[in-house]
């Protein structure tokens, strides 16, 4: 019998419920609800918490689904309740506002373009984001 303890005292999860959790509710969590849920998820014992659109960054303003709020001031509610987790959005590439001078929230561009870090194989420069899941 293999003694596993060990992996689950080096297991750390990253909790999507506020990125993952907006498809059921149309990608409509308000500012209030990101803050009283970040800061749930926080008090649980999360360390990592992934939140936004559920198509990443920029996908409301690109009419993937309007938010409630946009990107940044979800962001700043859950770090307003966020204690000592990591808060973190992810962008796919191609899709994050690849119009805007200077990229995203005027972070450096990425070699796709779009604002983020630079492609790491998750297909080519500047290539559209994938579609949606079929519901």
């Amino acid at each position: 019998m293999n003694d596993s303890s060990h992996i689950a005292s080096d297991l750390q999860i990253l909790e999507c419920t506020l990125r993952d959790g907006s498809y059921p509710v149309d990608f409509r969590f308000t500012s209030e609800d990101t803050a009283v849920l970040c800061g749930m998820l926080s008090k649980l014992g999360f360390k990592f918490i992934e939140m936004g659109h559920g198509l990443g960054i920029n996908a409301s303003d690109a009419g993937k689904g309007k938010m409630s709020a946009n990107d940044r001031n979800l962001l700043k509610a859950a770090k307003s309740t966020a204690g000592q987790a990591k808060i973190g959005m992810f962008c796919v590439p191609g899709g994050a506002a690849p119009h805007r001078p200077g990229g995203w929230w005027g972070c450096p561009r990425g070699e796709n373009g779009s604002g983020g870090p630079p492609n790491r194989g998750r297909g080519p420069a500047g290539s559209a984001p994938p579609a949606p899941p079929a519901r």
